[in-house]
């Protein structure tokens, strides 16, 4: 375990958020997360009465779909279970994503349309690691080995969304020297 060991504790609650990417046959990306709260003992639920430990507080999807520039195409949410009636997710809740792009400031952006009264807390959490799985899953296109030709040709001549995305991808470190050591866009930069 990569912590140190904990004081005696007990647990009371769980959450789980799990995120796929997937490459679609007609060439968008559709990447999902699914948000799970469940308690470690029963639970009045003021609409749905005991909920038996274990069982869900919150279950929800959300779903993005993207073009491989990460502009939002289409979004769709779902709450198979909330506490409470206005908790459940409106189809077209989150349309005015649609045709955003998912890049510096998107998180920023997300809150400030979808923040605080505006929407549901738990869905719009799930937005976040929907753009770092998206960018996990387009940095590689769809090959196991990292050898997607049409990605490494595009990544020669454009600079890849996630240079300078963090410490390791620093435009001028030595990762982006060693990956990209002949792409067209370094020879500009550094110029």
């Amino acid at each position: 375990m990569p912590l140190s060991d904990p004081a005696p504790r007990r647990a009371v609650h769980r959450r789980l958020v799990e995120t796929q990417a997937y490459r679609r046959d007609d060439g968008l990306w559709d990447v999902e997360a699914h948000l799970r709260d469940t308690k470690a003992f029963d639970m009045r639920d003021f609409r749905r009465g005991t909920i038996p430990a274990g069982g869900p507080i919150h279950d929800m999807w959300v779903r993005v779909t993207i073009d491989t520039g990460l502009v939002v195409r289409a979004v769709e949410s779902s709450s198979d279970a909330a506490p409470f009636a206005p908790c459940a997710a409106r189809s077209d809740e989150f349309a005015a994503l649609i045709g955003m792009p998912m890049a510096s400031g998107w998180r920023r952006r997300v809150h400030e349309i979808f923040g605080g009264r505006n929407s549901c807390t738990h869905l719009v959490s799930l937005f976040e690691p929907i753009a770092t799985t998206a960018y996990q899953a387009l940095c590689g296109g769809d090959d196991p080995l990292g050898e997607d030709p049409l990605a490494a040709s595009m990544h020669q001549v454009q600079k890849p969304f996630f240079v300078d995305g963090c410490r390791v991808w620093r435009e001028d470190g030595e990762t982006v020297a060693m990956v990209f050591p002949d792409a067209a866009w370094r020879a500009k930069a550094s110029a």
